[in-house]
């Protein structure tokens, strides 16, 4: 449900999801605040949201409601537009030290975009990359193994340039 899985087979702390209401993977009917318990649920302590600002238009204080239900300093926003990829200094300076902060608390983290599988794939096999020792193409390739789209708007040489 929600798309919801980990970066890899073998991570506990990095998952990816969709955002609420998408119209293909969360259930019909299902509310911001249904998506927000369920990842409570599943033990989920922090939000990485990657909507860009038509995405979150669609929403009534999305990033409100995520800091309300899960504190203001466990959410990051890092708008990414759809088809793609994320910017070298937004990697740097905002998703990767919060992923890290995630990591190091030991705080599970659900990375999500609108499906959660282009831009939430090729985000978490940067994750991957950087902080659990992965090449390029294997963090690439556990991502797909997890149903995730890392590949949909940037190559391995494009990810690997980003770090």
């Amino acid at each position: 449900m929600y798309n919801f899985a980990p970066a890899a087979e073998d991570e506990r702390i990095v998952f990816g999801a969709c955002r609420p209401n998408h119209p293909r993977r969360a259930p019909p009917d299902s509310s911001v605040d249904d998506w927000v318990r369920y990842m409570q649920e599943r033990d989920v302590e922090r939000v990485c949201c990657l909507l860009d600002e038509t995405h979150l238009s669609e929403y009534d204080d999305l990033l409100d409601t995520y800091a309300a239900a899960f504190g203001e300093d466990r959410v990051t926003h890092a708008s990414i537009e759809d088809f793609s990829v994320v910017d070298r200094r937004t990697l740097h300076e905002t998703i990767l030290p919060f992923l890290d902060a995630s990591n190091a608390a030991s705080e599970r983290v659900v990375v999500h975009c609108s499906a959660g599988s282009g831009r939430t794939g090729h985000v978490l096999a940067l994750w991957l990359a950087h902080d659990r020792g992965c090449s390029i193409e294997d963090a690439v390739a556990e991502v797909r193994r997890m149903g995730r789209r890392p590949l949909e708007a940037a190559s391995r040489a494009d990810l690997r340039a980003l770090l």
